[in-house]
């Protein structure tokens, strides 16, 4: 993480802020009805997990996505190529 970059945690406790790193928290509530359907999905064999891989270039906008919920719920990969 270079000086002055931004963490988000969403495993645990962000760490403090450190050389101008700024850190926080994304917490997910649970929800029964979305589980239920995840459930539904994973045994009828139509649960998509596949990621998005979107370019390095575009990492602001996927970070925005992700934390507004806006990813469409699909995993956002960043490449380097």
């Amino acid at each position: 993480m270079r000086d002055g970059g931004r963490l988000c945690s969403l495993t645990s406790d962000a760490p403090p802020r450190e050389r101008g790193i700024t850190s926080w928290d994304l917490y997910a509530k649970p929800d029964a009805a979305q589980l239920l359907q995840l459930a539904k999905q994973t045994a009828a064999g139509t649960l998509e997990l596949a990621p998005r891989p979107l370019p390095l270039s575009e990492g602001r906008a996927a970070f925005a996505q992700a934390v507004t919920g806006r990813a469409g719920g699909k995993k956002i990969v960043l490449t380097l190529a």
